[in-house]
């Protein structure tokens, strides 16, 4: 599930997502945005990666730009928003998609879901510490 990946995939976030090529593009971006939370690449070079089956850069822009309002809205059961904003750069040969996610907004709520964790199994050890006596 997470090979590949350093941060794994929100697989109920995935499963939550309207449309098939939202999922790809999610997977796909998950798995780039670990070094940084913005990305760019071409459009025709996601395009192929997803199986977008039209070729022309402005059908290929249409079908991403659709998938990327789906990433736009809160979706799955914590309401997650995966991007946080996408755009399309330069002509029509060479543009490219960029997208910011929310890399640490996911990260800071994993921090503090680790923090809460951490209390409850500090406060369990008490009990049983405490119990022993």
């Amino acid at each position: 599930m997470t090979s590949g990946y350093r941060f794994a995939v929100d697989r109920t976030y995935l499963n939550s997502l309207d449309t098939d090529l939202a999922q790809r593009l999610y997977s796909y971006l998950a798995k780039k945005d670990y070094r940084s939370r913005f990305y760019e690449e071409s459009i025709v070079k996601v395009g192929r990666r997803l199986g977008i089956a039209k070729t022309s850069p402005s059908d290929i822009k249409r079908s991403l730009a659709a998938a990327c309002e789906v990433l736009k809205r809160p979706s799955g059961p914590e309401r997650k928003v995966f991007l946080r904003s996408f755009a399309f750069e330069g002509a029509r040969s060479t543009m490219k998609l960029v997208v910011e996610t929310n890399r640490e907004v996911d990260a800071d709520r994993e921090a503090a879901a680790g923090a809460l964790r951490g209390r409850e199994v500090i406060e369990d050890l008490a009990r049983r510490f405490a119990a022993r006596r």
